[in-house]
């Protein structure tokens, strides 16, 4: 407090982003008014001037996150943990310790060829992986997926082990295939694509003597050379909208899609998980099939499926507190569309009875 009154805060963010002419004039009356009180002050110590010099710095840092607003989330997470002197996990190579489909354990001294790759694919692949969602421990369901990764503000690997969809196969073959979706974007419920980031990709792996992954990653804009953003879409049909629950899809499709429009994603999961579907090209990821599916026109089938949480142990931590709150969220909205939706009812109910009903009271 005595160094805040003696040299007030200094902000870092100004200074580098050139501080306009109004807001110096207004520090200078401020310094100028508690000039009579800082002359009287006893000079701060060695331990005093540091302690203050961190806080200024910290200060500093926390309004150019807020002012910055081209800093991907990957950027802002790193940003913060430096600042915040945070020991992360994020460098080191990928570790999974929970149960997985995807990455049976053998052994331990060897990492899965698919984690390694994707760990160096990715932008915050390492460290411990944070299982979210299970077809095996969860069940296969949409809901249970969404009901997963609503919320989540971190990095997610999309895990799906398919086949040729049933009612588009032309053939009776049994072959599989391994596909998936990285963000650093948080899941979330919209009747709009969106994705802030384009620290994304979709991939394929190859479980042949190859052991190799497929990339296909957002396609640069012609004009300002950035990545396409708004590349993901999450539509369930149970979609809650200002506190009340819709079907309503204005033309977009149930589900989750990426990459394309919401009418025509580039990778379509239904919420059956079934009959979806692979396109060869869009406008937002690079071009090409990530699929063998020829015989079916490249729909699919979903028999396996799982989703982690990448980018260290604080991100992952935070994450998962951002998911509780949103689910907190949901809760409430559905109660209160629950409720509306009874009183209406009752409403209706009393509109609909016999005016003799209260007759005897006459």
């Amino acid at each position: 407090n005595r160094l805040g009154n003696q040299f007030g805060d200094l902000d870092v963010a100004d200074m580098i982003f050139n501080t306009t002419a109004e807001e110096e004039k207004k520090e200078n009356d401020d310094s100028s008014s508690s000039s009579d009180e800082s002359s009287i002050l006893p000079e701060p110590t060695p331990e005093e001037l540091l302690a203050w010099q961190q806080a200024q710095f910290q200060k500093g840092a926390e309004r150019m996150i807020a002012k910055n607003e081209d800093l991907t989330p990957l950027e802002k997470r790193r940003l913060e943990r430096k600042n915040n002197k945070e020991d992360d996990d994020e460098e080191i190579p990928p570790k999974i310790v929970e149960e997985s489909y995807f990455f049976p354990k053998t052994d331990e001294t060897e990492t899965h060829p698919m984690l390694t790759q994707l760990s160096e694919a990715s932008s915050a692949g390492g460290g411990t992986w944070k299982r979210l969602y299970s077809s095996l421990e969860d069940g296969l369901s949409f809901f249970c997926l969404l009901e997963s990764i609503r919320g989540y503000a971190g990095p997610t690997v999309l895990l799906m082990e398919v086949v040729p969809s049933q009612k588009h196969s032309l053939s009776t073959t049994t072959k599989t295939a391994t596909i998936g979706f990285y963000t650093t974007s948080t899941w979330m419920e919209s009747t709009k694509q969106y994705g802030s980031d384009d620290a994304c990709f979709l991939f394929s792996y190859c479980n042949d003597d190859t052991k190799a992954i497929r990339v296909l990653k957002p396609k640069k804009n012609d004009n300002d050379k950035k990545n396409i953003t708004n590349y993901m879409y999450c539509h369930p049909s149970t979609l809650n909208v200002s506190g009340r629950l819709t079907n309503r899809t204005n033309g977009s499709v149930h589900g989750i899609g990426i990459g394309g429009t919401s009418h025509k994603p580039r990778m379509r999961i239904t919420e059956t998980l079934e009959e979806c579907h692979f396109l060869s090209y869009d406008s937002v990821f690079e071009s090409g099939q990530l699929l063998p599916f020829e015989d079916s026109l490249h729909y699919f089938d979903i028999q396996h499926m799982e989703v982690w949480g990448v980018g260290g142990t604080s991100w992952i931590r935070d994450a998962l507190k951002a998911r509780e709150v949103e689910r907190q969220r949901t809760t409430s909205n559905k109660t209160k569309a629950r409720n509306i939706q009874n009183k209406e009812q009752f409403i209706d109910d009393l509109r609909l009875m016999d005016n003799t009903f209260f007759q005897h009271q006459k």
